[in-house]
């Protein structure tokens, strides 16, 4: 009674336990409403605010009292704190009203704790434990008044109708007993809350801006960085690949509403008083122009606002460096069971960088005639998240190197140990270290007190479970959003489906099947908008996206939870498909079928995928286990591991079907890819030749025979392509038979099964034939089966109908036609296998064959011409005929005859044949006549366009990658294949300056084997911006390829840097960008134009032939060099001679 603040929140408390109940009994009058409504729209329940609330005047009175108290309490600690980090202070009154609300409970009066830290984080109170210690009072009744006058916490025995418990904590309604709380019962409840065995140090005395910068010489203790020591002494300079147009005179920013326009006075303020933004003078403004955006607030979760400095239009002009973030995920691998978690949250993480000063322009703002400009990294620029990240980055590396489980997610930290004193001791070590540095660490919103289960990141992480969940609030969200969309099916747009759908994507780390039930709904999404071009046109949703809706509705919560334990295969399934059909192996056991003509038609992706399937049926793989498929497709992979796309409807709709079943089966299933040359067996089972018995009686002759002596209960040979009843057996394992072998099974089990028995069978036939009763035919066999027979035939047999085959069929027989080739040589199985591993290796030269070969067999079919002993005039009327269908050049009939000759059984007698060499002599001759001079070519255009492109690590990725293969292929002869099989690894900067590398495999061979081509570029004595080894340094030390792995290309793609780049776009590059501004000549090379350059410089032949790599100058003179036009002067050389003048007569001789 003595102290007046302990009085005045007294009252406030009790004024706040009355507001919580007005909450609460709105809240519960409005469900009760509903719920009568439903069962009657006439009833209605009124509301009774006597006992729940104050008069409306005293409340908003006391609503206002209550904010003003709170901002003063605010303003004296902001600018008291300095006095409460170390010294001890009394109880007076003076220090009580320095404690922030959180703090004013804690164990025992303030001269027993120290003093009060503005953001200590003492009293993060386990909410858990003070619920049992509060309990065990009486647990009979919900509400326990204690001695102290205060409710305990408790659970509500009546669970609301989405299974939430309520918790209340409020002050008691007695006022007696809030006026007999005195000193000794305020100690006696403090003890009530449990608190951290060693208090956390949190202090923090200078502005929030750039404060890193004032800390730069401790950096340099942990950190050799020269980005991140340069980005933390000097600022960031933003790296624009194109300058941003600036201005003197910008447009102010117009609110949205008066509120607004206080709200963003509010938080232009709090920058300024944080050093975040400074004002510019007008001058300033006016000399130094700038880029302008706008700003605007939106509130936080926990209260307040944030300002969002809106840089969309900025961040166009710079290239946001792609880099890898900690996820979830990566926390998930190094936490350990009944591990002791804490997190750690920094304050205002982005202010803490500064912002170089030849930035800060870039990044100004007026508001009511005042300029200001960030001294900051700002919320909103792209680069942001990037620059902090990599600012972190040498704090993580030096608390790994000691041990720590250390993982951070921009301003999100976490921290996993194996006991609870290990986490205290160790977070604390980290504390102190980011204090050390310059970093600001946020009480409220850490989590220093060691626990097992912990929210971080929007997942609940339990260490005693080891699961991932969702906290209540948010699958109360997503269940409330997804019941507002199923209310109004009718009238959804596109971007409220798109933004429901990503919030259940997001949960994918703590929902295993988020991702596989929002895939119609995201594909319906797309097609809409790909439709009407509209976000927001409301459209009536499918059947498909209402399934998954209401799916999602009725599972979300039975579903929420995913173990963090990393599942290990115990199985593991080899599949392939191919043209003709698919193939599959396991263990010791082996599967394959043939595609109906349905799936034939489907595309490869989608067989790949179908195989995986079949696999999964036909064997049968134990429940509750986790098997790994080995694809060489990954196409097919990525719709396994992600649970489908919404790229391809035919796909997605399979990998729904394929999860379906897995998880029916309880079965989880990974994919994991495996080169085709690996895949030998699943590859050899699904290119199999059709089994000698696989046919099966057309539909209609099967019904009469069906009418005649059925019904029939199951077909006794047959398969999934084949079959004519829902039940049946098959030869093979199948993945819908149910038994393999007829022969091996009693027949008279089933009530008139349906036998088609292969033609040629052994004797074990005669017993179950034997125990049936059999119906005579009463014609001879090949005259009842050949007109109801559909069978594969034999590839060089030819029907009347000489229609053209599918691309399919003639894959088919082109492969068999090679296979056949090889049995016939009498090679063993490992020999054979050998031989077509290289001729079905996905290389040009193969793919160049099978595409000519594929036109050989067409023709020959249609022609009715042997496939593999054809003649010399078969193969001219073959060329005659492509040549006249396609006006193909001398060149390429030449291909198209190897191609061919590769499926004569006798090669050599084509190759060799006078009739088709005269043919394509005679070809050769009827040609026009072609120049055989190549003019020269100014190459001063490139090489300037070049000079423009700055080598420097600043310069964006993709124009420093495009001048480095220009430089390097004017300096070494590369052709654009041999700049695309260049490691990274392999290049190194020698001593002296010059850089070597290596080229792997390139086109040319020794001796028919590949090799490895080295090379050595030199430094530019004179033009820096011509020299390669620079750029290649400045390539080298590119921000956005920081996290280049070992193993990767020297030329990636920009903006997924893991995988490189294709000769084919690396030529588009070279010719688009550099060749163009020289010559309009459509088929010049680099490695022409570069070798040439040399010759015209004074480089001898024989050093230019070395460079090129060419077997011999010939090579270089007859291809490569332009300019073979003699310079010297012939007419006066050869026209000249010492003659006197004399006068001839016509009639005098020379004599």
């Amino acid at each position: 009674q003595d102290n007046p603040n302990l009085e005045r929140y007294c009252s406030m408390l009790h004024d706040i336990r009355r507001l919580m109940l007005h909450t609460g009994s709105t809240a519960t009058q409005m469900r009760n409403n509903i719920a009568l409504r439903a069962v009657d729209p006439s009833f209605s329940l009124k509301t009774n605010e006597t006992n729940y609330t104050l008069p409306l005047e005293e409340f908003q009175t006391t609503l206002v009292q209550q904010t003003a108290a709170k901002k003063a309490t605010r303003e004296a600690m902001t600018n008291r704190h300095r006095r409460f980090t170390t010294s001890r202070h009394g109880p007076s009154s003076s220090s009580f009203s320095n404690v922030s609300d959180r703090q004013f409970f804690r164990s025992g009066p303030p001269s027993e704790q120290g003093g009060y830290n503005k953001n200590s984080n003492n009293s993060n109170y386990n909410i858990n434990q003070y619920s049992n210690n509060s309990n065990s009072s009486n647990s009979r009744n919900n509400s326990n008044i204690n001695n102290t006058g205060f409710d305990v916490l408790y659970r509500n025995n009546n669970e609301d109708e989405e299974g939430y418990i309520v918790c209340i904590y409020h002050w008691a309604q007695c006022p007696q007993r809030q006026q007999q709380f005195s000193a000794k019962q305020q100690q006696n409840y403090h003890q009530s809350f449990p608190s951290i065995d060693t208090p956390i140090s949190l202090r923090s005395t200078d502005p929030v801006g750039n404060r890193l910068s004032k800390y730069h010489s401790n950096w340099t203790e942990i950190s050799i960085n020269s980005f991140v020591n340069s980005t933390i002494q000097h600022g960031y300079h933003i790296p624009f690949h194109t300058p941003p147009p600036v201005t003197t005179t910008p447009t102010p920013i117009i609110p949205f509403s008066d509120e607004q326009s206080h709200l963003i006075d509010q938080a232009i303020q709090d920058l300024l008083q944080k050093e975040a933004i400074e004002k510019v003078s007008p001058q300033q403004s006016q000399l130094v122009p700038g880029f302008y955006s706008s700003m605007f607030v939106i509130p936080k979760k926990n209260g307040g606002v944030r300002p969002v400095f809106n840089l969309k239009k900025l961040n166009q002009y710079l290239d946001a460096p792609h880099f890898k973030m900690e996820t979830i995920r990566e926390v998930s691998l190094m936490v350990n069971p009944n591990d002791y978690l804490v997190s750690i949250d920094l304050s205002d993480a982005f202010l803490h960088v500064g912002l170089h000063p030849d930035s800060r322009r870039f990044l100004r703002l007026k508001w009511k005639n005042q300029v200001y400009q960030y001294c900051t990294t700002a919320f909103g620029l792209s680069s942001s998240p990037f620059v902090f990240t990599k600012v972190c980055r040498p704090i993580l590396e030096h608390f790994r190197s000691q041990g720590y489980k250390i993982s951070a997610y921009l301003d999100d930290w976490i921290l996993a140990a194996s006991s609870k004193e290990l986490a205290m001791q160790q977070v604390q070590q980290v504390v102190d270290l980011l204090q050390h540095l310059g970093w600001i660490v946020n009480g409220k919103k850490s989590v220093l007190n060691p626990t097992q289960q912990l929210e971080h990141l929007g997942y609940i992480l339990n260490t005693q479970t080891m699961t991932a969940s969702l906290p209540l609030k948010k699958l109360r969200d997503i269940r409330r959003s997804i019941k507002q969309v199923l209310d109004k099916p009718h009238r959804q747009s596109p971007r409220v489906i798109h933004s429901l759908t990503m919030r259940i994507q997001a949960a994918t780390f703590a929902i295993f099947p988020a991702r596989l039930y929002t895939r119609h709904l995201l594909y319906y999404k797309n097609q809409m908008v790909k439709n009407d071009r509209d976000w927001d046109l409301p459209r009536p949703l499918d059947k498909a996206s209402l399934d998954e809706l209401n799916w999602w509705y009725l599972n979300l919560q039975k579903w929420n939870g995913r173990s963090l334990l990393p599942t290990t295969p115990t199985q593991t399934i080899f599949v392939d498909a191919s043209n003709t059909g698919w193939g599959c192996s396991w263990k010791t056991y082996r599967a394959h079928g043939y595609w109906t003509t349905q799936e034939a038609a489907q595309s490869i992706n989608w067989r790949e995928l179908k195989a995986a399937h079949l696999a999964l049926t036909t064997f049968q793989v134990p429940q509750n286990s986790t098997i790994l498929i080995r694809t060489d497709n990954t196409t097919s992979l990525s719709y396994i591991n992600k649970q489908g796309g919404t790229r391809s409807l035919p796909l997605m709709e399979l990998a729904t079907e394929v999860w379906n079943w897995c998880l029916a089966n309880n079965i989880h299933i990974q994919a994991q890819h495996i080169r085709g040359i690996h895949n030998n067996i699943a590859d050899m089972e699904s290119r199999r030749t059709f089994f000698k018995n696989q046919w099966q009686l057309k539909p209609k002759a099967f019904q009469t025979i069906n009418h005649l002596w059925g019904p029939h209960s199951i077909d006794l040979f047959a398969d999934r392509t084949t079959k004519l009843l829902p039940k049946y057996v098959s030869w093979m394992p199948d993945p819908g038979a149910i038994h393999t072998d007829a022969f091996t099974i009693p027949w008279n089990i089933w009530t008139r099964p349906f036998a088609n028995p292969p033609y040629l069978t052994n004797n074990n036939s005669c017993t179950p034939l034997a125990q049936c009763n059999l119906v005579s035919l009463t014609s001879t066999p090949s005259v009842m089966f050949s007109p109801i027979i559909d069978s594969p035939g034999n590839p060089d047999d030819f029907s009347e109908n000489s229609s053209s085959l599918t691309t399919s069929e003639l894959d088919t027989l082109r492969m068999e036609i090679i296979r056949a080739k090889l049995v016939n040589a009498n090679l063993n199985e490992q020999a054979n296998q050998d031989i077509l591993d290289h001729k079905f290796a996905p290389t040009i030269t193969n793919k160049m064959y099978r595409k000519n070969q594929l036109r050989f067999i067409d023709w020959a079919y249609k022609n009715q011409v042997s496939f593999t002993d054809f003649s010399g005039a078969d193969m001219v009327n073959f060329l005659a005929s492509m040549r006249q269908e396609h006006t193909l050049q001398v060149s390429t009939l030449k291909t198209l005859r190897a191609a061919a000759t590769h499926l004569h059984t006798d090669s050599s007698s084509i190759s060799t044949n006078d009739l088709v060499n005269n043919y394509l002599d005679s070809i050769i001759k009827q040609a026009p006549p072609v120049s055989i001079h190549r003019e020269p070519v100014d190459m001063t255009p490139s090489l300037a366009y070049a000079r423009t492109i700055l080598s420097c690590s600043t310069t964006s990725l993709k124009p420093l990658q495009q001048k480095l293969a220009f430089l390097l292929s004017m300096a070494a002869f590369l052709r654009p294949s041999d700049l695309a099989r260049i490691p990274f690894s392999s290049c190194n900067i020698r001593p002296e300056g010059s850089l070597t590398f290596q080229v792997v495999a390139p086109k040319e061979t020794r001796k028919k084997r590949r090799i490895i081509k080295s090379f050595t570029v030199h430094p530019h004595n004179t033009d820096i911006e011509l020299c390669p080894v620079r750029c290649f340094k400045a390539l080298r030390d590119h921000s956005s390829l920081a996290s280049r792995s070992d193993d990767s290309h020297l030329f990636v793609k920009s903006h997924i840097p893991s995988q490189p780049l294709s000769s084919s776009t690396l030529s588009t590059w070279l010719h688009r960008e550099f060749i163009s501004l020289s010559t309009s000549e459509s088929r010049v090379t680099m490695r022409s134009l570069a070798s040439s350059r040399a010759l015209d410089k004074g480089v001898s032949i024989d050093n230019i032939v070395s460079l090129g790599n060419w077997a011999s100058s010939s090579t270089f003179q007859d291809h490569y060099r332009r300019n073979q036009m003699a310079t010297v002067d012939f007419t006066s050389t050869v026209l000249s001679g010492s003659f006197e003048d004399k006068f001839f007569d016509a009639s005098d001789t020379l004599d």
